[in-house]
């Protein structure tokens, strides 16, 4: 109330809808999740007639399989029962203690009044420190303020967490993800060059490329559940990152590394140039393929939810396949990055991506209206990061990559001597070839041309950029015309990459000066966020595997159903009230009572003219 009166009291003509003080108690929620999917196992345990038992009649059940079964630690129903005592205990404890605010949610009216609030506030941040200060607020510093994030885009669980706990949560994660791409790279290697009993095949590569590039996304969402974020867009922009890094290292990045730089235009199924065929060949059919037919998830729809037990499991099963848009964006940059990178040296590909790129979005827009769940509003982070750092990287590797291509023509290390051959007959000689044994017939006169060894990869030399004019005395394999192209592409290249980092730069900056506006209200980590309308109400949830509908961590009583975007047509809102689960474990404390501020509090004001 006090939050809605200052701002009704500050700002004229304005209507606070709802205003949302979240708390950290993040253990507590979490115990009582957990608590939720213990009951959820157990239930799944008990024959239908018996999974409606209380938790006396339960724990006779359990004494007598334990002493059935001659155990004290048994699997199964026993183990769950004893996770559950232990749970409902800590419960106990974290319950009783008032929890500190970790943020404050102001829904408005209008979109209009969040505008005027923001920028009212973020001025007062900059001009006059006393017009800062919320008179109810004494003893504190002034409150961060921030547009908040969608409300399905708040992790309430990690609300509270620290930065640092937050950093540290990624480390495994990524490093576990870095021994993947190097064992990923290892197996593609030896795919393609042979190994044991196992003959090197581009095919066998390319296949093993695509159906990793299919299976990491798993891995890292599992990954990434590990760690800790505050916000589910950072969330995402980590499973970001790590599935850009091993799709667009294990599609393009080994692929170059793997093959020698001799074979760039070599003929036959061994060239660098058959390896991108056959990768585009594989991307569209088998991920495609795999796309369309979506295996787990059929087989959780026809064949495990016709057997479930429960409704609530028979939901599970029909509710669809999770999808991340983190995963779908580097679905389509690692396609945008392999066609940018060896288009300059085989232009088809540029045909055979956009070809990909058609059925990607017929796959994607058949699953998203058949196969996938709806999956939470994210807020614009992920598009803003692939439309400003991809896209610009991708315009760096287009221009870099074609400098260096048109620098290593002819691909063969020869350079031409001028000498000629000092002989006055003519020789003819039989060479072997070593793959098959072939024999080629060689005439040697005095005319013939004579070649010695000189490197053509200035990547490898670490010449930049390409065509540099100061080592032009090293360019001997090249023609006049390549020399010319060649310092032209290397210049441009680097005046995109000035540019490019310009703007970069540039929007680096700007998010600093913008959070350092923002800094200079924070206080005690404990932000202000502002929202407009017309988005349903800021409302503690947590979502749970073993569950269909988000867990509240907060009470429902005498709450409207228009603050909810989602209703069980099963249950009422007060059975996924986790306050109620709380409720029911202090029953037995007669002395002990729930602490006023241990979950947070959620109050919705209706427009009297509504």
């Amino acid at each position: 109330v006090e939050w809605r009166n200052y701002f009704v009291k500050k700002f004229d003509n304005l209507h606070v809808t709802c205003c949302t003080v979240a708390v950290q108690n993040d253990r507590l929620v979490k115990a009582l999740v957990q608590r939720r999917e213990l009951l959820q196992k157990i239930r799944k345990t008990l024959p239908p007639e018996e999974s409606s038992l209380d938790k006396n009649d339960l724990e006779v059940v359990v004494e007598d399989m334990k002493e059935e079964r001659g155990c004290t630690r048994c699997k199964g129903l026993p183990e769950y029962y004893d996770k559950l005592l232990f749970v409902e205990e800590r419960i106990k404890e974290l319950v009783v203690d008032d929890k500190p605010v970790a943020s404050v949610f102001i829904t408005f009216e209008y979109e209009s009044s969040q505008r005027k609030v923001l920028k009212a506030l973020i001025q007062d941040a900059r001009t006059n420190e006393e017009d800062r200060k919320y008179p109810f607020r004494e003893g504190y510093e002034p409150l961060k303020v921030m547009r908040a994030s969608e409300p399905s885009a708040v992790r309430w669980q990690d609300l509270s967490e620290g930065t640092w706990l937050c950093i540290q949560s990624l480390i495994i994660p990524f490093l576990v993800t870095i021994l993947l791409i190097a064992a990923s790279t290892v197996a593609v290697f030896f795919l393609r060059r042979g190994f044991w009993i196992i003959p090197g095949n581009p095919m066998y590569a390319s296949f093993a490329i695509s159906v990793g590039n299919f299976l990491f996304p798993t891995v890292a969402k599992a990954l990434t559940n590990m760690e800790v974020h505050r916000r589910e867009g950072h969330k995402q922009t980590s499973l970001y990152i790590k599935n850009a890094i091993f799709r667009w290292i294990n599609t393009v990045v080994v692929l170059a590394l793997v093959m020698p730089f001799t074979s760039t235009v070599t003929p036959g199924e061994d060239n660098l140039l058959y390896g991108v065929y056959s990768i585009f060949f594989t991307e569209i059919v088998v991920t495609t393929s795999l796309g369309f037919l979506d295996i787990w998830p059929n087989l959780q729809r026809h064949v495990f939810a016709p057997r479930a037990k429960t409704q609530e499991d028979m939901n599970n099963y029909m509710g669809g396949r999770e999808i991340d848009l983190a995963e779908r964006y580097t679905t389509l940059t690692k396609i945008l990055l392999l066609t940018v990178w060896f288009c300059s040296l085989y232009p088809l590909v540029l045909f055979f991506g956009a070809f990909a790129v058609l059925l990607l979005l017929i796959t994607d827009k058949f699953c998203l209206m058949r196969s996938w769940a709806p999956s939470p509003r994210l807020g614009s982070t992920i598009s803003k990061i692939n439309r400003k750092y991809f896209f610009s990287a991708t315009s760096i590797i287009v221009i870099v990559i074609a400098s260096y291509a048109w620098t290593g023509f002819t691909f063969d290390n020869l350079c031409a001597v001028d000498e000629g051959v000092n002989i006055d007959s003519t020789y003819e000689y039989e060479i072997a070839s070593f793959d098959n044994n072939e024999t080629t017939v060689v005439t040697i006169d005095s005319e013939t041309q004579i070649y010695r060894y000189c490197e053509q990869n200035l990547i490898e030399k670490g010449f930049f950029p390409a065509g540099n004019p100061f080592f032009k005395e090293e360019f001997k394999w090249m023609s006049a015309q390549q020399k010319l192209f060649t310092e032209i592409y290397g210049w441009l290249s680097l005046a995109v990459i000035a540019v490019i980092a310009s703007f970069v730069a540039y929007n680096i900056g700007y998010n600093m000066r913008k959070d350092k506006s923002s800094n200079s209200l924070e206080v005690n980590k404990t932000p202000f966020h502002a929202s407009g309308v017309n988005v349903r109400a800021y409302i503690p949830e947590v979502n749970s595997d073993a569950i269909p509908y988000p867990l509240v961590a907060c009470s429902v009583k005498n709450f409207d159903s228009k603050l909810f975007d989602w209703e069980s047509p099963y249950r009422s809102h007060d059975y996924y009230d986790l306050t109620l689960d709380a409720e029911d474990i202090m029953e037995e404390e007669d002395e002990i009572e729930i602490a006023d501020m241990a979950f947070s509090k959620v109050r919705y004001w209706e427009h009297v003219g509504a």
